[in-house]
């Protein structure tokens, strides 16, 4: 609940410092990403969590890594065309962009494998520390806060 109290703080923090066109594009790269990592993990947490009882975790751990590595691939090139195509960001912003995949991709394998070893705790912190974060970097860069910082930040998070 801290985590969720504190995004909503620092997405107001950050509505009220940038232009409404660059935060617009900010939520539009933060929902993206959210949503490629969603669709691109292809059930396998569900199927780590609902296997993890009857195999070997790290075993199964690990063919789920190397299946979440695929999908990864293939999100790189659906987004890659999705981001030719729309013309949403600019070619930096779009690297960025695609360079944010691969740990979202493999945050959230994890904590499938968290939530299955009853370690609810350690998956919700990656909100909340993403959050502080991204608070402090706020509060460094006031005067001079921008897209580009905002973006770079959540990133690196």
């Amino acid at each position: 609940m801290a985590g969720k109290v504190l995004s909503f703080l620092v997405f107001i923090l950050f509505a009220r410092a940038l232009l409404p066109t660059n935060f617009g594009n900010f939520v539009l790269f933060v929902t993206l990403l959210q949503l490629i990592t969603y669709f691109a993990d292809f059930g396998l947490v569900q199927w780590y969590q609902k296997k993890a009882a009857t195999e070997d975790r790290d075993e199964l751990l690990d063919k789920v890594i190397s299946a979440r590595i695929v999908t990864l691939f293939i999100s790189y090139l659906l987004s890659l065309i999705f981001l030719l195509l729309s013309s949403s960001f600019n070619l930096q912003t779009s690297l960025v962009f695609l360079l944010a995949l691969a740990p979202e991709a493999f945050l959230s394998i994890f904590d499938g494998y968290y939530l299955k070893r009853g370690e609810s705790f350690t998956v919700s912190l990656k909100t909340l520390l993403r959050m502080i974060f991204l608070f402090f970097v706020f509060l460094f860069f006031t005067s001079s806060f921008s897209f580009e910082i905002a973006i770079s930040s959540y990133t690196v998070s």
